[in-house]
């Protein structure tokens, strides 16, 4: 009860003081709150409006802000900025509305009686039907920002420059493109990457296709696309049954893929007889896959690649680009280097020969140490002075329980705070503030506006 009764005693001869600078602590009157991180107020008597410190009028405040003071009883707050309330008035934005004649569309009034609000924000005549910012007549249906009339006309949507884009066409038919009228009755649509190059073309009989933005004639003729939309137009050759395109994507020819294979690269696309079992290609060079491999557009021996050379998987190994005879369990990499992994374990590209006795070695960054006494932070390993607490004969010890940043720490002894360790005594009574710490059992202590990331104190935290 005395230590109580002391504390109040000390809290009513305390007085209040403005913070200016971060990273002090000091004594607070007891109600005291922070406004923002540079002074503090009393909230029976003052008020905190975006920052301001001032003195409450209990005449004419409400214990609501508006801006940078408090909003009176005769006002309203519209986005803070206060009103003067005359009937009843209502906010939109940051305006007043009077709602007997008008509405809030978004954040703009409108007058009800010769206007509408549409769900896009625009406001039109109330005769008219939403579309786009200027509205529509009745009847009519909604394209894009436009409106037109579906029995005669069409909407069509494209992709031109990547952007999707809306345009109303003549015609109840397909769209095609850019076109302004839509496909009609014995044509056909043929596009293009550029939806500006599409064409509308005629086919008799609908005997043609298209290829491309071209027409070609599927009974004569065979279409060899180079990319999306590009195409060519082919004669197969005589006595070829199957003919099939051959394209690189942007030259084309036609083969018979039954006696022949086809290798393309950027440059070009080529027919090879695919004899000897070369059914793959290398670029423009046809090769056996099952005794070969094509390695930086070379052939060469090998089932699979190791930089720019073949290899046999079943008995050498690939290292760092090195190939390896596989021999007394080298079937492993650390970098450059084969190893038995019976034996030796890698370290971020290092090796190191496993210790027996370490039931539990594990690697840190490129270091292989003992868990069970030393404890990996970040990149390094680190180790506990006290040596006591290691076996005999234990080279190194645990340091702590917990990682702080690099450093080893005892979390029920210690502290960190923003990557600091501080000792503390054993209880939880010690908190962070921002990179310091203190003790929350100490009433006459206060973390002050804890988002700057320090600790204030009172009365030095002018």
């Amino acid at each position: 009860m005395n230590k109580i009764f002391l504390i109040c005693s000390i809290f009513a001869l305390l007085i209040s003081f403005v913070l200016t600078t971060p990273g002090v602590v000091s004594n607070v009157v007891t109600g005291q709150q922070c406004c923002n991180s540079r002074q503090v107020f009393n909230p029976s008597t003052q008020y905190c409006c975006a920052g301001i410190v001032g003195i409450i009028n209990t005449a004419t405040d409400t214990d609501q802000c508006c801006g940078n003071r408090p909003l009176r009883t005769n006002e309203i707050c519209c986005n803070g900025r206060p009103f003067t309330q005359t009937g009843n008035l209502q906010c939109c934005g940051s305006s007043t509305i009077n709602p007997t004649t008008q509405q809030c569309c978004g954040s703009t009034a409108f007058t009800t009686a010769s206007q509408k609000c549409c769900d896009n924000g625009a406001i039109i005549p109330i005769a008219r039907e939403c579309c786009g910012t200027s509205g529509m007549n009745a009847g009519q249906q909604c394209c894009g920002n436009v409106g037109f009339d579906p029995a005669t006309s069409t909407c069509c949507s494209f992709v031109q420059n990547g952007v999707t884009q809306n345009r109303v066409a003549t015609g109840t038919g397909s769209c095609c493109g850019t076109n302004t009228q839509t496909v009609g009755v014995g044509q056909l649509c043929c596009p293009s990457a550029d939806a500006s190059n599409a064409r509308i073309v005629t086919s008799a009989e609908g005997t043609l296709q298209c290829c491309g933005s071209s027409t070609f004639n599927p009974i004569t003729q065979r279409c060899c696309p180079t990319s999306d939309f590009n195409a060519v137009v082919l004669v197969p050759p005589t006595g070829v049954n199957n003919p099939t395109c051959c394209t690189n994507g942007r030259t084309a020819s036609l083969y018979d893929p039954e006696i022949r294979t086809c290798c393309t690269d950027t440059g070009a696309s080529v027919a090879i007889d695919s004899d000897l079992g070369r059914t793959a290609c290398c670029g423009t060079t046809a090769y056996d896959p099952e005794y070969q491999s094509c390695c930086s557009s070379r052939v060469v021996c090998g089932n699979q690649c190791c930089g720019n050379n073949g290899f046999w998987t079943q008995t050498e190994i690939c290292c760092g680009g090195t190939v390896h005879q596989i021999i007394n369990g080298f079937d492993s990499c650390c970098g450059s280097q084969p190893y038995n992994d019976e034996t030796h374990v890698c370290c971020s590209g290092r090796l190191w020969e496993k210790v027996s006795s370490w039931v539990r070695g594990q690697c840190c960054a490129d270091f292989y140490y003992n868990p069970d006494y030393r404890i990996c932070c970040g990149a390094t390993t680190v180790t506990n002075p006290d040596l006591n607490a290691a076996p005999v004969g234990q080279q190194f010890v645990r340091c702590g329980d917990t990682c702080c940043g690099t450093s080893g720490y005892f979390a029920d002894f210690q502290k960190c705070c923003g990557g600091r360790i501080f000792d503390t005594d054993a209880g939880n009574s010690f908190q962070c503030c921002g990179a310091s710490v203190y003790d929350t059992d100490d009433l006459t202590k206060l973390c002050c506006c804890d988002t700057t990331d320090s600790v204030v104190t009172f009365p030095e935290c002018a």
